[in-house]
C-alpha cells in the first residue's frame, strides 16, 4: 500500500468514501415497519448492524444490495420504493437534486448528537440547512500493488498511470474516484474545487487511465481476483480490500 501525506490520506477518504444513510423520496405512505426495504452495499445486512432494530421490531429489514451508486439512483428515480439507501458523501448532491431523497428528522436520531462533531456538517450533507445525509462509516483509498511484481516501485498515486503497466491496472468504475486519483497524482490541493487548468491536467490523466486499463471494476472482489492471479499488478483500492489480500 502506498505512504499518504496527512493531507492525501483525509482527502483519500472522501474519495472513497464516507457513506452513510439518507431517507428515498419514493418510500411507500402505507408501508408498515415490518416492510422497511434499505438499499445498502454488500455486507451491510449483517444482523450486526441493525441489532436494535431487530430487537424493536422483532423482523430485519428487507435489503436491496447496491452494485453502484448510479444504478442504484436510477432505480429510486424510477420509481422503487425502498426507504433508505446508503450513498457516498460525494453523491448527496447528486441524489438531492434528483428529488429523490427527504430530509432526515435528526431529532429522532438517538445517536445523532453521538456523532464527530465535523461528520454532520459535511458539505455535500446539508443543503438549505437541512439534513440529507447520516455517515454510518468511512474508507481509506489508496493504491494496492503487487511487491512481488513491483520489487522497487514508486509508492504513489502514479502507478496507476504507468505506461510500463498498460494492461495490468485495474480502477473502479466511478467518476468520483478517477477523478479523485488523478487529481491527487497531479498534485492538486483540493481535488474538489479544482481551478480551470488543474481540470485540463486531470482530465488528460483520466483519459490516459481508460488506455492503460485491464478493467473497471463495480464489484472490490473483481480487483482482488486479479491482483492474487497476477493479472493485475496495481489497482485503486480500499482498506478493507487490502486486509482481505493480505489474510
Amino acid at each position: 500500500m502506498t505512504s499518504l501525506s496527512r493531507r492525501d490520506a483525509l482527502t483519500a477518504m472522501a474519495a472513497a468514501g464516507i457513506t452513510g444513510v439518507s431517507c428515498s423520496g419514493f418510500a411507500r405512505a402505507d408501508d408498515d415497519d415490518d416492510a422497511l426495504t434499505a438499499m445498502v452495499w454488500d455486507g451491510y445486512g449483517d444482523g450486526a448492524f441493525h441489532g436494535a432494530y431487530l430487537e424493536s421490531h422483532g423482523v430485519s429489514p428487507v435489503f436491496e444490495p447496491m452494485a453502484d451508486e448510479a444504478t442504484a439512483l436510477a432505480k429510486l428515480r424510477a420509481g422503487y420504493a425502498g426507504a433508505i439507501a446508503q450513498p457516498c458523501a460525494y453523491s448527496v448532491g447528486n441524489w438531492v437534486d434528483a428529488g429523490v431523497l427527504k430530509p432526515i428528522e435528526t431529532n429522532r436520531l438517538s445517536h445523532w448528537e453521538d456523532l464527530w462533531k465535523p461528520l454532520r456538517r459535511l458539505p455535500r450533507q446539508l443543503n438549505d440547512g437541512r439534513i440529507w445525509f447520516v455517515p454510518v462509516d468511512w474508507g481509506a483509498g489508496s493504491v494496492l500493488y503487487r511487491t512481488d511484481m513491483l520489487p522497487d516501485p514508486d509508492p504513489s498515486w502514479w502507478l496507476l498511470y504507468d505506461d510500463d503497466l498498460a494492461g495490468r491496472i485495474a480502477m473502479q468504475r466511478s467518476p468520483d474516484a478517477a477523478l479523485g486519483c488523478a487529481a491527487l497524482a497531479a498534485g492538486v490541493s483540493d481535488p474538489w474545487a479544482m481551478t480551470p487548468d488543474e481540470q485540463t491536467v486531470v482530465q488528460r490523466l483520466v483519459r490516459k487511465q481508460s488506455s492503460l486499463v485491464r478493467s473497471f471494476w463495480r464489484d472490490p472482489l473483481e480487483a482482488e481476483q486479479g491482483l492474487r492471479s497476477g493479472d493485475l499488478v496495481a489497482s485503486y483500492g480500499w482498506n478493507d480490500m487490502y486486509a482481505r489480500l493480505k489474510a
